[in-house]
């Protein structure tokens, strides 16, 4: 049965404040019916097991519509989230991976850009879950179609011109191999290799533990001031595709930073020739 038909937020309002929930309070609340739970791992470890009442997420078809071709597409955006559940009865949704937020981080952003009212993370991942022998579960979810009536926040994204910009304040959410160019590409060897001029570096797998848990605040903070960001102006963030950047777009939001999100990052920057690269650890040399 198909579910009312639900609208989001205004295209300029992006959400306020995305909620980052403990697992012992998620524990508490898996039977509330309003909130929606999302696993972004591989579909064959959800069947193996997952949080009871959490629905599989398709993190790879969400990544898809990231490209130039889809990103404006409203109706694919609604195809991919109606199987989610999104109906109007739904007050919060939290997503959960079990890679350090690298997959439930992208399909927050992608929700949160896709005009979904709230959402949130889970704050560690599946094997924190189990560690701490709460309960599993083998049993899919059942959720009816919901027609989701995206309204695209296009706001949030970031050109190449404007990251190219020198006044721009960008961060490279990629490993400091990467950044300075020690380190190719796994998928395309031959690839250029560096930054983009005047980025700076800031891994985004320092924001968050071996469990995919946040730091606080006030660490989050330190980290991106050691980095020499300006926290006081809006940051563009980047990775190699859109994952490592989600991270750190969330934990921005977390100490109240805006951000914009360059999704197609390096790779996107380099399938144009005449955008110039930089090697080494400085930004600009």
């Amino acid at each position: 049965m198909l579910a009312m038909l639900v609208t989001a937020r205004a295209a300029d309002e992006p959400q306020k404040g995305s909620p980052l929930i403990t697992q012992e309070k998620l524990q508490g609340e898996l039977k509330d019916a309003t909130i929606r739970l999302l696993d972004a791992r591989l579909k064959a470890e959800y069947e193996k097991g997952h949080i009871p009442g959490a629905v599989w997420v398709d993190t790879k078809a969400l990544q898809a519509l990231a490209r130039p071709e889809s990103i404006t597409n409203e109706t694919a955006w609604a195809s991919a989230l109606a199987p989610l559940g999104l109906g109007a009865d739904i007050r919060v949704v939290f997503i959960y991976d079990n890679a350090r937020q690298h997959d439930a981080a992208r399909v927050w952003w992608s929700l949160v850009y896709a005009g979904v009212p709230r959402v949130g993370l889970v704050d560690g991942g599946f094997d924190r879950w189990t560690k701490d022998k709460r309960p599993v579960s083998t049993e899919p979810a059942k959720v009816s179609l919901a027609q989701f009536r995206p309204q695209l926040h296009d706001k949030s994204l970031a050109s190449r011109d404007e990251v190219g910009k020198a006044e721009s304040n960008v961060l490279d959410a990629r490993s400091a191999e990467e950044y300075s160019g020690e380190r190719k590409s796994r998928t395309n060897p031959t690839a250029p290799t560096g930054h983009i001029p005047g980025a700076r570096n800031l891994d985004s797998y320092s924001l968050v533990d071996t469990d995919g848990q946040f730091l606080d605040t006030d660490s989050i903070r330190r980290r991106f001031a050691e980095a020499g960001f300006v926290t006081d102006k809006s940051v563009i963030a980047y990775s190699a595709g859109g994952n490592r950047s989600a991270i750190a777009i969330f934990a921005l939001e977390r100490i109240g930073v805006p951000s914009r999100h360059y999704v197609g990052g390096f790779g996107d920057w380099i399938r144009e020739a005449k955008r110039t690269v930089v090697q080494g650890k400085n930004p600009r040399d």
